[in-house]
């Protein structure tokens, strides 16, 4: 019995090693001020992918995957940029036929801690709230903000699990 118990510990060691984050280790807030503050609202505003780069990289976020061109069908640049930071997720910019977007998967985040740090940036970029559906207050841990054709989305995400994950999308002026 005592083997089991032990083996069982030793399983539980290997699963929180093999966790990118915990709770205690991330600044949520911290982490969704920064990428909407310094890269996904910039970003929404002039569409400048470079700067956004830019922006992520003093974050210390590291490109993982860069794919830029132009589409055959149009003279309109389009890119595909995914940057990763250990421990906080990654955030992914989108630039495609007058398109933006910009997201962000954060390890143990959710729309609790959020859309809280989120809201500031909303007001800035005249959004308004359509969803705030918390969890513990229904079954789904969601938010939603949207004006015009720009939204922001915080919603549980697969590729974050258990984690979520925080899409602002936008069209370029």
């Amino acid at each position: 019995m005592r083997h089991l118990f032990l083996a069982g510990l030793a399983a539980v060691g290997m699963a929180a090693m093999a966790a990118p984050a915990s709770a205690q280790s991330m600044n949520v807030p911290a982490i969704v001020e920064d990428v909407l503050g310094q890269i996904c609202v910039p970003y929404a505003r002039t569409g400048d992918v470079a700067a956004a780069i830019q922006a992520a990289e003093a974050l210390r976020y590291e490109i993982i995957a860069d794919e830029s061109g132009m589409d055959l069908e149009s003279d309109r640049p389009w890119a595909y940029v995914r940057l990763t930071r250990r421990h906080h997720g990654t955030v992914t910019l989108d630039l495609s036929y007058g398109r933006g977007l910009c997201s962000v998967g954060i390890y143990e985040g959710g729309a609790s801690n959020m859309a809280p740090a989120a809201e500031p940036y909303m007001q800035a970029l005249g959004l308004e709230p359509v969803v705030q559906s918390i969890e513990g207050q229904s079954t789904t841990d969601m938010a939603v903000w949207r004006s015009g054709t720009t939204q922001l989305v915080i919603s549980r995400s697969p590729r974050f699990s258990p984690g979520s994950e925080m899409v602002l999308s936008f069209e370029l002026p």
